[in-house]
């Protein structure tokens, strides 16, 4: 009976210890993630990490150290473990843990698994239907997926939730910038910076839409304060660095660019930007190590497209233009072997025009045309770069010379006073471009739109002008005047101002897109040359219509009827775009940009 009694007591003892051990754990666990959770609230996740991994040492069922663990991973980029993870913590909570279907939800999303994604914000919806959170994610994703209609629902559902919620505000205004409303985007987008100033990710959905709307200082202004709020944010840092590079600030680009990749080395994209940085720098060998890390992963379309594309735009290493350009015309054939679609035919073609392959170049900008009409999409780049492809293949036409200081007279010959140098003024202009200007063989300043100034010596007597224009495909124009040098005249009362002169206005009217007829290139780009001139050369008053509608010409030109005119008044109209002739009146019509195609009436 002794022996029972003893065996029982002993039996009792470790059945105690057992359940204190158990606790000790159970606690240990708690403490360890609760110390977790501090550590990656202040942004020290792979030391948080080290606490979560601890505590499911102690307790392998302890789904909440699953589950930060998972986040804090998702933090770092390390995205496979962050999966396993939420796994394990939805297999121990199936029903409950709608945050862990939100996290891994977003772990998809990130690794553009898409469909899977859906399913894990649904399911998340499913558990927590009044989490404004939820539907704003899913709305972001419905956004990436272009489904507007249903991104839209999804924020409305959570303004529902909390009126003035300013993350949903923020994704409509991306919504509606996606569709081209620009002025609703910037009223949602700067609302919800408005309701909270201090979230960084929606100064950086603002500064997306500046940086579309080409309002570049602002984009900087709003990516800096989103940085400023959170160091961490790679997309920022991102950005940043891909609007510097745009703007010709590698030194910046480079800087922030490495910056995206230190707080997130998974971050692919930022190693592109910071390898054109890097060569546009002359900096190769950095360039063809983070190439390399890019295109280790690479497989799909848009990862080939991403890099050629940003080639494309970004290179500014003239002397070494020719070797980074062949292969981002292979980054584009393999895009295009994966896609063949509208924006892959455009690139691949604009890659080959920077390449002088303008045969190939037209053949697949006329296919990314065809694509387009066939999808009912915007073509006006394709369209663009066709025009320049053809102009490329047939300017034989010199450039077209204009001197406007100093005016000669009708024999050609102008008068100068005793000075030794004489300043020459014009514009040249030809469909190919500018390439130089001499003046008496010396080079003149010339600015992108043609204008040019130089200055030549002049001798005693007559001097002979020489002005020689080079377009682009090598073609010359030369103009030729007289300068005569007299002695310096007495000095005579400035000249009264000629009051007789009348008042001179201009009305141009220029349509490059249309709803119905096939869009157009030049007419833009003709008139504001048009407006240029008339105002800097002739002091025109000038009035530009650009792509109005039937209605908005008409109305326009009836109030320049209402103004009045007086005798030496002048009144220029000028019209660019489309026109078609009616065989019956034997008259000729402007198309404006809504007018019907073959309107019978």
């Amino acid at each position: 009976m002794e022996i029972e009694i003893r065996s029982l007591v002993a039996y009792i003892s470790i059945f105690f210890i057992l359940i204190i051990s158990s606790t000790v754990f159970a606690q240990d666990a708690h403490e360890l993630v609760e110390r977790g959770k501090e550590k990656q609230q202040a942004g020290v996740y792979t030391e948080a990490i080290k606490d979560f991994t601890e505590a499911v040492k102690l307790d392998d069922t302890y789904e909440e150290a699953y589950y930060h663990r998972g986040e804090a991973y998702f933090e770092i980029g390390r995205y496979q473990d962050a999966l396993q993870d939420l796994n394990r913590a939805i297999s121990l909570e199936p029903r409950s843990s709608s945050m862990s279907y939100y996290k891994r939800g977003l772990v998809h999303n990130v690794l553009n698994q898409l469909d899977l994604a859906l399913l894990d914000f649904n399911e998340a919806i499913k558990i927590a239907p009044t989490n404004e959170l939820y539907f704003v994610r899913r709305a972001g994703l419905y956004r990436k997926r272009k489904q507007y209609s249903q991104a839209l629902n999804d924020c409305q559902k959570a303004l529902e939730l909390v009126p003035g919620y300013y993350r949903a505000l923020s994704v409509q205004g991306l919504i509606q910038l996606d569709k081209g409303q620009t002025e609703e985007a910037y009223t949602h987008l700067s609302a919800a910076v408005t309701e909270e100033p201090n979230d960084s990710e929606l100064h950086n959905n603002l500064a997306y839409y500046y940086d579309l709307t080409g309002q570049y200082q602002k984009a900087l202004e709003e990516f800096t304060a989103a940085i400023n709020l959170d160091s961490r944010n790679s997309q920022a840092y991102y950005d940043r660095a891909r609007l510097k590079l745009f703007l010709g600030n590698n030194a910046g680009a480079l800087k922030d660019a490495k910056r995206s990749i230190y707080n997130n080395r998974r971050f692919l994209p930022a190693y592109i930007i910071r390898g054109i940085a890097s060569y546009n720098t002359n900096e190769f060998e950095r360039y063809n190590y983070d190439v390399h890390i890019y295109m280790k992963t690479a497989h799909r379309a848009k990862d080939y497209f991403l890099i050629a594309d940003y080639v494309e735009k970004y290179v500014d290493n003239p002397s070494q233009e020719e070797r980074i350009f062949t292969q981002a015309e292979q980054w584009a054939v393999k895009a295009l072997e994966l896609e063949d679609s509208y924006r892959t035919n455009l690139l691949y073609a604009r890659i080959l025009f920077r390449l002088r392959k303008t045969v190939l170049a037209r053949e697949h900008t006329q296919i990314a045309i065809k694509q387009a009409r066939k999808l009912k999409i915007d073509a006006s780049k394709a369209l663009f770069l066709k025009t320049k492809i053809d102009k490329e293949n047939t300017d034989n036409t010199p450039p077209v010379i204009r001197i406007t200081s100093p005016v000669a007279s009708v024999r050609g010959i102008i008068t100068v006073e005793s000075a030794e140098k004489l300043t020459v003024l014009g514009v040249a202009s030809d469909e190919s471009g500018i390439e130089k200007v001499l003046i008496n063989g010396n080079p003149a300043r010339l600015t992108s739109d043609g204008h040019f100034d130089g200055q030549t010596l002049l001798k005693e007597e007559k001097n002979f002008i020489t002005v020689r224009a080079f377009d682009k495909r090598g073609n010359e124009t030369t103009k030729t005047f007289v300068a005569e040098r007299k002695a310096q005249a007495p000095v005579s009362p400035a000249p009264v101002a000629n009051t007789m002169m009348g008042k001179n206005r201009a009305l141009l009217i220029a349509t490059n897109y249309y709803d119905s007829w096939g869009d157009l290139a030049n007419p833009v780009s003709d008139a504001r040359s048009i407006r240029e001139d008339l105002e800097r050369i002739y002091g025109f008053d000038v009035q530009l219509l650009e792509n109005p509608s039937k209605e908005k010409v008409m109305l326009t030109i009836k109030d320049y009827i209402k103004q009045q005119y007086d005798n030496k008044d002048q009144l220029f109209i000028f019209f660019a775009g489309h026109g078609q002739f009616d065989e019956i009146f034997k008259e000729g019509y402007v198309v404006a940009k809504d007018s019907k195609f073959d309107d019978e009436s």
